[in-house]
Parts: C-alpha cells; structure tokens; sequence
C-alpha cells in the first residue's frame, strides 16, 4: 500500500535505518537561505557569474535536462550563457527552500523549488519542453564560515 508523505503505516516490517541528519542552529540555516538568495538574485539580474559565485570550484552539476557538468571552468560559460537568454525560463525566478537536513555541521542537503514569474511575478504555467519549474538537490558545504554548493541536480517540473 503506497502512503502520502503525511501519513505512516503501522505495519512497517521494514528493519530501521540509520538516520542522518543532525540539528542545526538557526544561523546555518540562515546561512544557506542566503545562498538561496544569491540564486535567485542572480537569475532576477540575469548574471550567470553571480549565479555561479556560490559554486565549488569543483561542483558536480546536474542539468535539468540530464547533463552532468563537472568543475566550474565548464559550468560557467553554460550558465552565463544561459543567463543571456534567462527571459525564456520565466521573466525572474522564486526560489524556495522545501527541505533541509544536516549530515555535520559543516555538510547540509536541501530540496530548491525554482518557480518561473512571469512580467508580473505570478508563477508561469509549464509548456511541453519548458522549464519553467524545477526542484534542485543541493549538497553544500561550509569552509572558513561560508556555505557553498558542492554538488546539484536539477530536475524540471513535466
């Protein structure tokens, strides 16, 4: 029997895993909202090089259309490429945080809803072939108090 993510079944028969995440304080999830930001700022101002300023230099990328890019001496050019014809993925983006958990204090992985606005900021409707929305898996880590993007995939909202 398939369940929904707000309900448990009680005949789980299933041995328990380990479990992963940690508590965080609140100024690590701040912290990580502010790299949210800085995407979202950056596709809003169309500038791939502000998009890509909170990327490992080694980040491992995954496209929304199945691509793997390693590095961000081929990740950039795609990006500020993309970032000169941003208009045809939304007129500016929304960019929310759906989820979050903590490996350590210094490795997090959170779940990025991109919404695509239109012209006057309202969500737009998907099209066959568009990627209007998307949601991203992100890992990050942190190095001298500052969080970065280590690792993404992206995948679109069909």
């Amino acid at each position: 029997m398939m369940t929904d993510a707000s309900t448990t079944e009680h005949d789980r028969t299933l041995a328990r895993s380990p479990v992963f995440f940690e508590r965080h304080l609140d100024g690590d999830r701040d912290g990580i909202l502010a790299v949210i930001a800085t995407l979202e700022r950056a596709v809003k101002t169309s500038n791939g090089d502000l998009f890509d300023s909170v990327l490992g230099e080694d980040v491992i990328w995954g496209s929304p259309k199945g691509q793997i890019v390693n590095g961000l001496d081929h990740l950039n050019p795609i990006h500020r490429r993309l970032a000169a014809n941003a208009r045809s993925y939304g007129y500016s983006s929304r960019f929310t945080l759906e989820a979050l958990g903590f490996l350590d204090p210094d490795t997090a992985c959170a779940s990025v809803r991109r919404t695509g606005l239109d012209e006057r900021g309202a969500p737009m409707t998907p099209t066959p072939g568009s990627i209007v929305e998307e949601l991203a898996l992100y890992m990050l880590a942190r190095r001298d108090d500052r969080w970065w993007i280590v690792c993404a995939q992206n995948t679109p909202r069909m």
